[in-house]
């Protein structure tokens, strides 16, 4: 720059440049050309550059600036302009404005003195957002001076919508015009997402002035086809008036399908404060809705109102100043319906001011469920309420409120609760007439009980079952937790309940038994429960007389059952306990200690129990039938529990198919596919991947490849319970299934509970096995149980029989999930030689082909369906073998299907040579049925099946009977290619021949 002075004033031209400053975070730079002759300022070419490119251009001059003058005198004519600038980047100078995009022009003008500067210009932006919503041709002249700040014409387009502002802000008046001769309500959807919240079309134009010492204005909106939220409100028209200079009133109607609404509202305020914050000093608002459509307010109401509908009626005021305010509103719903079940009534009434709120009466009907309430909720936040609900069937109330229907009949529900929402105080009495909780019919329910403090007290409390079978009933304290608990509330309230139980019968709880057993007899129980739910003390005596108990499971019932019982402080002695199991007895006593403290509970108690049978019977079907001997003692109470035992079984019939099953429990599902699939993509991780068709053996049904998800971590719970059970068979003790046999020896299990070992040996005296008109005798047989095999088993038999062909020995031994089979013959046959003929495979052959000789005489006369199919069959030994051989030969089919009656059953084939199956068949209802047999498919699509029927354990005499049948079926060929033998899409079946028993 350079400087000089004459006579004592000043003067210099200057040339300045800023680089890399920084304002609210954003970049400035900027270049001024400045002179001064001792009177006047100048700028010249100064610019000022914002972030990336926004340019301020100011020129002008600042006069009368003199060495001896005030600043305050100095007169400004300053020109500012923008061209092209980023909007975006001056909103960010501003903390907290709105997220603004886009390019803005403008020119302003300073001119006055310093002490009173005065700016005019004007705003124009072709194209703006505002949250990403294009404004475009926004326009505007401001103007301010003097405190006061003046926008005339201003303009804005939002897709089809137009609007025009102007107004006057300042000098203790205030004035505003509004107009929009098409306003479009869609247009400011995308403020919302997108979302259509907003629907309607109209125009507006207000103008109001408000000052010190006057007031005045008016103004009207109206809008068509108007819809909030899809709510459709109609017509919307609204007046804006000031009839006086202190008082502004609206005037709002809407009328549509909904239904009409008004409200009419006036504002009273101190005129020389304008609209300043504390301006109001009164309100009166009036609010009607009529007749208003529900349904058409589903978007918006909440889940719980699906399928309300009616029409809904609402009268509302408000009056009083900021700080004292008062309401009151009351409503009304006319042909009301929550889905199907009308609303009777819906209606209520409710009053506020500064103290607080008082519902004054509210009641709703529905389907014969009544519910009436009133109360008040006080500005202290204390509240005060009663409520009342009735239902001629507490199953309706659960139908209409979406819950499980557990309990059906009458009842009436009184509730009083006061207090504040961490101390609250509730009283409640329940009543309820003949009805069934859980199917467990009653004739009567009543209970009186209060909430307070944590605890709930029960004044009394009484169920009476129905057909006069005894009662049950409660009374005392409990402690009990709602909501947030006050500091006056004990973390370990105090205990004193009482259970009572007068001459109950037993059977009137067999449907919670769900028909898979029943009970009978009579229970006579009293029990008090003193101390705290930590710590509790139990006193008290049960005693059951007459008791029987059926099962599905185990189909002996237990008869004459008696029990005494009595509670004294953490012990529950059982003194004792008689019953008879078929032609025995069963006995028991023993202690059950409660342990306490925070870990308390049944699974950390410890017992002392004595159990003994006599020549008890017991018949589990499919698994077991006989005679038991048996002492059983447990005690957990030692450092050292154990469990000791000895067992003897008599008279006692094991189906081996019922071992086999639970061998096997293991499954024979199919592993999921884990390596790569030809033309199947690799998996990779969030990825699911569907294949199918017939090349990859999936038929109709896809495979889905998917992520496997993360294993639930569960604690494996040990057990120290030491095991000492020895387990005997005594007299006529039967294995049937695989092999009708009789054997003796015993089995000990030791271990723990949590890894039992067993170990010895059960040896065969005699038996025999059938395998359709060949009979096996036993030669010798033994099941060991070996401690390193668990509970699994290891056979070891040999069997022979003799055929006019040969004589054939088979054996079978391994353990009974690896199971190998071995056949032989006298004279030397191969195994599959053994098996044709055994199954007469020949002879089926040259049925099937004509079976005539030269002279016309039946080459097969000698050999019968009968003998062919009337064997001893069981489907237990083709089942033994297929689970046996399932690892070495493996199952060729294993089948899941619907018999004729609905009913699944399981089909297991293996196959033998070349064209013959073995087939076994099994429902899965209890006892089963079973058949087994061959399927022999003399040429392709031709298949001829003979099925044996067999019978087992458990079934009647009407279900038992064995007969045998044979079918022809014949197989449409399809377009499957060979080596698969897929179900039959469609076959011709000749009529079955029952070949009689």
């Amino acid at each position: 720059g350079r400087s000089s002075a004459v006579a004592g004033h000043p003067r210099f031209d200057l040339s300045a440049t800023a680089r890399a400053a920084s304002l609210a975070g954003k970049t400035l730079s900027g270049d001024a050309e400045v002179s001064y002759n001792g009177d006047t300022l100048t700028m010249r070419d100064s610019r000022v550059l914002i972030g990336g490119g926004s340019a301020i251009d100011v020129s002008g001059s600042i006069g009368n600036v003199g060495a001896t003058k005030s600043w305050s005198q100095a007169d400004l004519d300053l020109d500012a302009q923008m061209h092209n600038a980023d909007v975006a980047e001056l909103a960010a100078l501003a903390p907290g404005a709105l997220p603004l995009g886009g390019a803005i022009d403008a020119t302003a003008h300073i001119g006055g003195q310093l002490a009173a500067p005065s700016v005019s210009g004007d705003v124009a932006s072709a194209f703006t957002t505002v949250r990403g919503v294009a404004v475009e041709n926004i326009k505007a002249r401001i103007a301010a001076s003097g405190g006061a700040i003046d926008v005339e014409d201003a303009q804005a387009t939002l897709g089809t919508s137009q609007l025009h502002v102007s107004g006057r802000v300042g000098g203790g008046a205030t004035s505003l015009a509004l107009a929009s001769p098409h306003l479009d309500l869609a247009d400011f959807n995308d403020f919302f997402g997108g979302k259509d919240v907003l629907a309607g079309a109209g125009s507006g134009d207000v103008a109001m002035s408000v000052g010190p010492t006057y007031g005045y204005g008016s103004g009207s909106v109206r809008f068509a086809g108007v819809a909030i939220e899809q709510v459709p409100l109609g017509t919307v028209q609204a007046k804006l008036m000031l009839p006086e200079r202190d008082r502004v009133a609206l005037d709002l109607k809407t009328n549509g399908a909904i239904g009409s609404s008004s409200v009419v509202a006036t504002i009273g305020y101190r005129p020389a404060m304008s609209f300043a914050a504390s301006a109001p000093t009164t309100y009166s608002v009036t609010a009607d809705l009529r007749d208003v459509d529900v349904a058409q307010l589903e978007s918006v109401l909440p889940r719980a109102a699906e399928g309300l509908r009616g029409r809904f009626t609402m009268h509302a005021s408000a009056w009083g100043v900021p700080r004292s305010l008062r309401g009151s509103a009351s409503f009304h719903l006319a042909d009301g319906y929550i889905h199907k079940d009308r609303i009777a009534d819906l209606s209520g009434s409710v009053l506020a001011d500064d103290s607080g709120i008082e519902v004054q009466n509210f009641h709703t009907e529905i389907a014969g469920v009544e519910l009436s309430a009133h109360g008040t909720y006080g500005e202290d936040r204390h509240f005060q309420a009663h409520a009342r609900l009735s239902t001629a069937d507490v199953a309706q109330l659960e139908r209409i409120t979406a819950v499980p229907q557990y309990v059906q009949g009458p009842a009436l529900l009184d509730v009083d609760a006061s207090g504040t929402a961490t101390q609250p105080q509730v009283h409640a009495t329940l009543s309820a007439g003949k009805g069934s909780a859980l199917g467990v019919a009653y004739d009567k329910i009543a209970a009186d009980m209060t909430y307070r403090r944590g605890t709930l007290a029960v004044k009394s409390a009484s169920l009476g079952l129905a057909a006069k079978r005894g009662t049950l009933s409660v009374q005392g304290t409990l402690p009990m937790s709602v909501g947030r608990q006050a500091k006056v509330v004990r973390s370990a309230p105090s205990l004193q309940f009482q259970f009572a139980a007068d001459r109950v019968d037993l059977a009137a709880f067999d449907p919670l038994l769900h028909g898979k057993a029943s009970l009978e007899g009579e229970l006579n129980a009293r029990a008090l429960a003193t101390g705290s739910l930590v710590h509790p003390h139990f006193d008290g005596t049960a005693q059951l007389r007459g008791g029987v108990v059926r099962s599905a499971l185990e189909t002996v019932p237990l008869t004459k059952l008696d029990a005494d019982a009595v509670f004294a402080h953490d012990v529950v002695t059982l003194q004792r306990l008689h019953g008879v199991l078929g032609k025995g007895t069963i006995d028991a006593h023993g202690n059950l200690r409660l342990v306490s403290g925070p870990s308390a509970g049944l699974a950390s108690a410890t017992y002392d129990m004595h159990l003994s049978a006599r020549r008890a019977n017991l018949s589990v079907p499919q698994y077991f039938s006989g005679v038991i001997d048996a002492d059983v003692a447990v005690n957990t109470e030692t450092a050292a529990p154990q469990l000791n035992s000895d067992i003897i079984i008599s008279d006692t019939d094991i189906p081996l198919a019922g071992i086999l099953a639970l061998a096997s429990s293991s499954g024979m599902g199919q592993s999921a596919q884990t390596g790569p699939v030809p033309g199947v993509p690799p998996y990779h991780k969030g990825h699911t991947i569907m294949y199918g068709g017939q090349i990859y053996g999936t038929g109709d049904e896809p495979h889905i490849v998917q992520p496997t998800p993360t294993p639930l971590k569960h604690k494996h719970v040990t057990s120290r319970l030491a095991l000492n059970v020895d387990a005997s068979a005594g007299d006529n003790v039967n294995v049937t299934g695989i092999v009708n046999a009789t054997g003796s020896g015993t089995v000990h299990v030791g271990g723990t509970a949590s890894a039992p070992v067993m170990s010895g040996d059960l040896d065969v005296i005699r038996g025999t096995a059938s395998l359709f008109d060949t009979t096996f005798h036993i030669l010798r047989g033994r099941v060991a149980f070996h401690p390193s095999d668990g509970m699994l088993p290891t056979l070891n038999a040999e069997a022979l029989a003799f055929r006019p062909e040969a004589d054939i020995t088979a054996r079978v031994y391994g353990r009974v999930d690896q199971l190998h089979t071995e056949l032989e013959s006298d004279p030397p046959m191969s195994e599959q030689d053994i098996l044709a003929d055994m199954l007469h495979i020949s002879d089926i052959n040259q049925s099937l082909s004509g079976g005539s000789s030269a002279n016309g005489a039946s080459t097969n006369a000698g050999v019968s369906l009968e003998r062919l199919a009337g064997g001893e069959v069981t489907g237990q030994l083709l089942s033994a073998v297929n689970f046996g051989l399932e690892r070495t030969l493996h199952i060729e089919e294993v089948d899941l299907a619907f018999n004729q009656n609905g009913q699944p059953t399981l089909e297991m084939r293996k196959q033998y040579g070349k064209n013959m199956f073995a087939i076994f068949r099994s429902s899965f209802s209890a006892p089963p049925d079973e058949e087994v047999g061959v399927m022999y498919e003399p040429r392709s699509g031709l298949e001829v099946e003979w099925l044996d029927k067999q019978n087992t354990a458990g079934q009647t005499f009407y279900q038992q009977g064995q007969y045998q049948t044979w079918q022809v079926l014949y197989r449409f060929p399809n377009k499957e290619g060979p080596g698969r033998k897929p179900r039959p899409s469609s076959q011709a079946k000749l009529t079955p021949v029952n070949l009689g028993p």
